[in-house]
């Protein structure tokens, strides 16, 4: 499942997050639905802020989260000088819309990751957004960085290599797991050991 800053069905980068973001926890459950799996999110700039809090919000649904050049922490301050003006014009409309239609609060972003592995592929040379706020730390989370612009990011070699790589270990990780939930126990029907409480470990890079 990828996420971007304008998707068709979605929106654009205008939108307002408290209406987008229930669209896209429709398509994830109907992606969880129809595959029977975990999903993989991938998102780049503000789509990469919808999936983190997608992954925030639902680790039952969500295998891994792939982030590109995505602000994960203070994204009204961390952008472009000439970029702040239009994103703080959105936020202020955006809070508007929903204080005159509802009176649930703004969506806010996660302080801490998501449950799940979590990418983080940012650049020093990215111009648009400040690379030190792409990047948090926790036990699951690896922080890469690449030479790119960050309009770039999405286009650099070096990106798919790493979106390939990360797609295949969560490939392995659900395969290990059937692998284990089908192996028939030598024990008597009455003493079949939990396999709810087998976890699967692969291997990750920690930032």
């Amino acid at each position: 499942m990828v996420t971007g800053s304008s998707f068709p069905g979605f929106g654009t980068i205008l939108d307002c997050p408290f209406h987008t973001l229930p669209r896209l926890e429709k398509v994830l459950r109907k992606a969880n639905y129809k595959t029977h799996a975990k999903v993989v999110l991938i998102g780049y700039s503000l789509g990469g802020i919808y999936a983190r809090d997608l992954a925030c919000q639902f680790p039952n649904l969500v295998e891994r989260a792939i982030l590109l050049g995505s602000l994960v922490r203070d994204p009204l301050e961390s952008s472009n000088m000439f970029l702040r003006p239009i994103f703080e014009w959105w936020h202020s409309r955006c809070a508007e819309m929903v204080g005159a239609s509802s009176e649930d609060p703004v969506v806010e972003q996660s302080p801490n990751p998501p449950r799940v592995p979590e990418t983080l592929i940012y650049s020093r040379t990215d111009g648009v957004v400040q690379w030190q706020n792409c990047v948090e730390s926790g036990a699951e989370v690896e922080a890469i960085e690449v030479p790119s612009s960050h309009c770039g990011l999405p286009y650099r070699p070096e990106v798919f290599e790493l979106i390939v790589d990360r797609l295949a270990r969560s490939f392995e990780r659900g395969r290990s797991f059937a692998t284990v939930a089908a192996v028939p126990s030598k024990r008597p029907p009455l003493s079949r050991p939990n396999l709810s409480r087998i976890s699967i470990k692969g291997s990750r890079q920690v930032a």
